[in-house]
């Protein structure tokens, strides 16, 4: 208990705006102040109540709970005041009360949710495709050089060395700052990520201008024979599709902070976001950046593989025939193999953005307001365990069970006879 100016004792106090402020004590006591503190006035209880009341669960400044001994709740939906009886006591044991109280809060989960998956699908599709487009170029390094001199190779080798040395030179001297021992120095990505990049290109550059500087007239060494496109791709996807989602959604909103990074730079060029107006519906939450930004990234590097092996499917004459009325090699993908391609991959791509629905819910790890926080904040107040997580369920089963449809119907519509993973009718 806490001696205070209002001559009695408190067990806890809660802002619960700027002006808003509960208060909780022994011997009944509820009291609000709607004016930062000035006047405090009890609440209105139910008659008979005897109790001594510790602590508010508070979902946002209006809606809560107040918790006593005995096992006893009262609950408000507008901070205690204006009413003809402040707190009441929920009967959240009758399922129609509990549904009352938790279908707006579901609604909320629900809207958040297909917006974060609406965009983290689009998003998703295009690095997918970039991706893919990546992993499908066909020029190595030898059929990029190979139309130049072999002194020029040797040159661009010799220049290509020295700067590549002076990389890791530079990038190297930093890692002595980490205080690293052995097995320790696989985390110099993140003490240092800069010293780090500059310590990766400078190997690159030094590898490939060794071999230029090594190099025959036919130009047959083994790194000539690196797509470097490829080779990007490769990177990205293997380690998106080697770490947990749920750490890619705490590192890039807790460590990178891509969500206040691009609110703060946005702010900066067009002024304050605002509380409504697209502005604020796209950049209004941070949470709803990075999950956009951490699912779309996630999602990117499953579909690129499904897009990739679309592309693959196509016969390689269409490519042939494309160059040979005059396209070059992405006006061919772009008029001729891609829109085939996606026509073929759209069931696979189905599975992918299905498995983004679900995955969404891990959101709920950086504060986001998606379905399955929300059951966590009504479970927090109702303590329905059973009927929360089964009206989310079924809320999450409704958005896919959906995309399923519309995907199907949108498979019916662009399916081309006698071209697909079946091989047609």
């Amino acid at each position: 208990n806490y001696a205070t100016s209002l001559s009695r004792n408190l067990n806890s106090i809660d802002v619960a705006s700027a002006s808003i402020i509960l208060f909780t004590g022994p011997s009944n006591y509820l009291a609000v102040s709607l004016d930062g503190g000035n006047i405090v006035s009890k609440s209105i209880l139910p008659e008979g109540l005897s109790t001594s009341f510790n602590d508010f669960a508070m979902v946002d400044y209006k809606t809560g709970v107040a918790v006593g001994d005995g096992g006893v709740i009262l609950w408000t939906d507008d901070s205690g005041k204006d009413q003809l009886i402040g707190f009441e006591i929920p009967d959240y044991n009758n399922f129609g009360e509990f549904a009352e109280y938790a279908d707006d809060m579901l609604l909320g989960g629900f809207l958040a949710t297909i917006k974060i998956v609406g965009f983290g699908i689009l998003f998703g599709f295009f690095i997918g495709t970039v991706l893919a487009l990546f992993k499908t170029a066909p020029n190595s390094l030898k059929q990029i050089f190979e139309r130049y001199s072999l002194t020029t190779v040797k040159t661009l080798g010799g220049v290509l060395s020295i700067s590549g040395f002076y990389l890791l030179m530079t990038g190297g001297s930093r890692f002595g700052a980490l205080g690293l021992d052995g097995i320790e120095y696989i985390y110099t990505p993140v003490g240092d990520p800069r010293g780090f990049g500059i310590f990766v290109v400078g190997l690159a550059m030094a590898a490939v201008g060794a071999q230029f500087v090594l190099a025959d007239q036919k130009l047959t060494g083994p790194l000539f024979k690196i797509r470097p496109l490829n080779s990007i791709a490769t990177v990205y996807t293997d380690f998106f599709r080697n770490t947990p989602l749920i750490v890619q959604f705490m590192f890039i909103h807790f460590g990178v902070g891509i969500g206040l990074k691009i609110q703060k730079a946005y702010e900066g060029n067009f002024g304050d976001l605002g509380t409504d107006g697209l502005d604020y519906f796209f950049l209004g939450q941070s949470a709803f950046i990075s999950a956009i930004f951490t699912l779309g990234l996630n999602s990117g590097a499953y579909q690129c593989e499904t897009i990739r092996g679309a592309i693959a499917a196509i016969p390689t004459g269409q490519m042939e025939a494309g160059r040979s009325i005059g396209l070059t090699y992405m006006g061919t993908m772009r008029l001729v193999i891609l829109p085939q391609a996606v026509r073929i991959c759209i069931p696979p791509l189905g599975n992918e953005m299905v498995n983004l629905v679900l995955n969404s819910s891990l959101a709920m790890v950086i504060g986001y307001a998606e379905l399955a926080r929300q059951g966590r904040l009504i479970i927090a107040v109702t303590f329905q365990i059973f009927w929360a997580w089964g009206m989310v369920m079924i809320s999450y089963f409704v958005i896919t069970w959906t995309l399923a449809l519309l995907l199907r119907r949108l498979e019916e519509k662009t399916k081309i006879p006698g071209l697909g993973i079946t091989g047609g009718d």
